[in-house]
């Protein structure tokens, strides 16, 4: 959905100095977050984002699906 807003943005521009404009807009505000996450050197929460952290801590076990393999089910005690 912003993806596609993004390209209405630029392909709306009047002239091409407002396309080019909103184009570099853009791309700053898509890099953002990537600059926000580079500047947290010491940040403890850091590591929560990560991929081998994310791969562990987002990992979707089914345990109610009748075609569930072993590996798959939750090794939680009720």
């Amino acid at each position: 959905m912003t993806e596609l807003a993004n390209i209405a943005l630029i392909l709306t521009a009047v002239d091409p100095v407002n396309c080019t404009l909103n184009f570099i807009a853009l791309a700053i505000i898509a890099e953002f977050d990537n600059f926000v996450y580079e500047a947290l050197r010491n940040e403890s929460m850091k590591k929560l984002l990560e991929p081998d952290v994310c791969a562990k801590l987002l990992k979707i076990m089914r345990t109610s699906s009748k075609k569930c393999k072993p590996e798959e089910m939750s090794r939680v005690k009720m």
